[in-house]
């Protein structure tokens, strides 16, 4: 298969340069940085932190992601304040040699695999426990835990739009374990264009991988340009790019969980 430029796009914020190239280089990208009241952010913790636990503990995942949609809405409307501000910042890179798109694709999920190799910042323990009930069908144990999977999915992709402020997960790297569950589900809608995207559900571009861990599932929410995330700039007249990870906030934008 050849790893176009779409490809490279699902996978990071991928941007090309055609200008010449330097081997030190700085990538420039927008953030949205919040200004809350300590009330504010006081109350939001608390509020979060409740839901979450009542996620992970109580396996309330359905009712994390319908509260989560409205409880900072209804905070606004109690009269608490917030601001959102964009704000210009800047990473130094040094640029690494290419030899084409599908060795530059294999160091971007690479990179990927090992930032998302230990537990997230918060919340933890977010892993998705397989569970197969004697007393039911394979058909039906598949189905549940597809289902469950797929709550998990919707309750990171809640999690990337109120994080990172720019919206919602766009696509999904999958290891292989993640993605013949998937596959089983009546709702995978299977895509053969060709490229690294072989599906989609719940509105997630399916990208299966065996160069992550099989267990593990990526959400990202990716542009293309530079900003909060993983960010590629490709120099396509030097056979050089520059890679870098926006420090302290590319976790806002990229958010995964294991099958255990």
């Amino acid at each position: 298969m050849i790893v176009t430029r779409y490809d490279l796009e699902k996978v990071c914020n991928y941007s090309e340069n055609s200008k010449s190239s330097l081997p030190n280089g700085i990538i420039y990208y927008l953030e949205f940085v919040e200004s809350d009241t300590e009330e504010y952010k006081n109350l939001v913790k608390s509020k979060r932190r409740d839901l979450t636990i009542d996620a992970i503990l109580e396996d309330k995942v359905d009712e994390w992601n319908d509260s989560s949609e409205t409880w900072e809405k209804d905070l606004d409307q109690e009269g608490y304040t917030r601001s959102i501000s964009p704000q210009m910042k800047s990473i130094a890179v040094r640029s690494q040699k290419i030899v084409d798109n599908q060795s530059l694709y294999y160091d971007i999920v690479k990179k990927l695999e090992l930032l998302t190799s230990q537990p997230m910042t918060n919340p933890q323990n977010i892993n998705v426990t397989i569970k197969n009930d004697p007393n039911l069908t394979s058909y039906d144990n598949d189905q549940s835990n597809f289902r469950r999977i797929v709550s998990k999915i919707m309750m990171l992709n809640s999690m990337v739009a109120m994080d990172s402020r720019i919206g919602p997960a766009n696509s999904m790297l999958v290891g292989l374990d993640v993605y013949m569950y998937l596959l089983k589900s009546n709702t995978f809608t299977i895509q053969n264009n060709g490229t690294t995207v072989t599906g989609n559900i719940s509105g997630f571009d399916i990208i299966p991988s065996h160069l992550i861990n099989p267990k593990k599932a990526i959400l990202m929410r990716n542009s293309n340009k530079p900003g909060i995330g993983l960010n590629v700039i490709n120099n396509i007249n030097d056979s050089t790019y520059f890679m870098a990870e926006t420090p302290g906030s590319w976790e806002k934008c990229i958010k995964w969980f294991e099958i255990i």
